[in-house]
């Protein structure tokens, strides 16, 4: 990452803003039907009944069962949204969806470290991925519906660079396309991820150490989805300049991501005041999506893990 982009990113993070809450078309279609209802424990077989064991199985523990698969549900439901803007960034080049594309690879295995049992609180863990889906959505949403001023100050900004990298030809160049991005993740990392952690995890009774733990797992997830997105990104820019560029620049911020993830947990567990003054919004999704549940649970069939030693 180059030394004025680093001091941008610290340039931005001193900066406060406010949020607007909403929903979004490419979060929560508000025309579809959204199921929230608990799923029901005694519609599924026990786990030591099942036959084949799967890792994911710890996931599915038999106290918080219905609590935990409505979540999963629910974030695999995210994942179909986020799916969509990545496939029109990766067959369109729709500068927009960079961001959310990102979001969609980092998302996915963040989902699936989620069900395995290096996590040890799965409903702290999903419940911050939902809240910063929530936090993008809402912005999203105010975007579509041509509402500039009812936009995060910082996602504005997002909404202002792609237009501006677009304006003259409706096409973007590789250079564009990072500042767009960073505008992103500041906005996502910064901003959003602060808020989100207070609201999940600053009142929880579960064990701050081991809730820190799965968060700092997170972070690893980053590389991977960065190089998954530039590899989408190089598809624009078969060769010449804007493909060195892209190649050079994309994909190496993973060290700025996991420091600046560290102080957000930091703020966002402290007592004093966050880059946002607005509440956390929460978004309903559709608790029944099964469609990024690992193919394995779904061949198989999801069961219920008994509480044997109330262990992970």
């Amino acid at each position: 990452m180059p030394n004025s982009v680093s001091k941008r990113f610290l340039i931005l993070a001193a900066a406060s803003v406010a949020i607007f809450v909403s929903s979004c078309r490419n979060g929560v279609d508000s025309n579809r039907n959204i199921d929230v209802r608990p799923p029901d424990p005694k519609e599924y077989k026990s786990c030591g009944s099942s036959g084949q064991k799967l890792p994911y199985d710890a996931y599915f523990k038999e106290d918080e069962f219905s609590r935990r698969l409505a979540l999963a549900g629910e974030v695999s439901s995210v994942l179909e949204e986020l799916e969509k803007a990545n496939d029109r960034f990766k067959k369109e080049g729709d500068l927009v969806e960079i961001f959310p594309a990102l979001l969609y690879f980092e998302t996915k295995d963040a989902f699936e470290l989620g069900l395995k049992p290096e996590i040890k609180h799965k409903i702290e863990y999903m419940s911050l991925l939902l809240r910063l889906y929530d936090s993008y959505a809402v912005n999203r949403k105010a975007f579509e519906d041509g509402d500039m001023m009812g936009i995060d100050r910082q996602w504005r900004d997002y909404y202002k660079a792609v237009s501006k990298a677009q304006e003259e030809t409706g096409k973007w160049k590789a250079n564009d396309g990072v500042d767009v991005l960073l505008e992103g993740v500041n906005a996502h990392i910064i901003y959003d991820l602060p808020r989100a952690i207070r609201s999940v995890y600053k009142d929880s009774k579960s064990n701050r150490d081991e809730m820190k733990a799965d968060f700092d797992a997170g972070s690893g997830i980053y590389a991977d989805a960065e190089q998954a997105l530039k590899a989408e990104v190089l598809l624009h820019f078969p060769n010449g300049e804007d493909r060195e560029y892209a190649e050079k620049f994309y994909g190496n911020g993973s060290e700025y991501v996991i420091f600046t993830r560290s102080k957000a947990w930091e703020m966002g567990i402290g007592d004093g005041p966050l880059g946002v003054i607005e509440e956390q919004p929460t978004l309903k999704h559709d608790s029944t999506s099964r469609k990024f549940f690992p193919p394995a649970l779904v061949k198989r069939g999801i069961c219920v893990f008994p509480n044997v030693e109330n262990k992970e």
